[in-house]
């Protein structure tokens, strides 16, 4: 083969290349918006769900911690009495 057979050749093996990456990174954009636009879409109603759902947690915990040491208290003052 001629040197300009084997450069035309390495030209459309990268022309081709070229497109691939480039449809590759078209297709990458699409699913990064699409995510974005998915992610907009759940948390929209309210954006502070996950904050204000740990901050129930918590206050869940303290309540249950609180009762707890109520109930330990009551058993304590009881088991005194006898």
């Amino acid at each position: 083969m001629s040197s300009r057979v084997v450069y035309q050749s390495e030209k459309t093996k990268l022309k081709k290349s070229n497109h691939r990456l480039k449809l590759i990174a078209l297709a990458l954009f699409l699913l990064s918006a699409a995510q974005l636009m998915a992610t907009v879409y759940f948390n929209r109603d309210n954006p502070d769900s996950e904050s204000q759902r740990q901050i129930r947690d918590q206050q869940e915990q303290i309540t249950e911690l609180k009762q707890e040491l109520n109930d330990s208290k009551n058993y304590r003052v009881h088991s005194n009495d006898n």
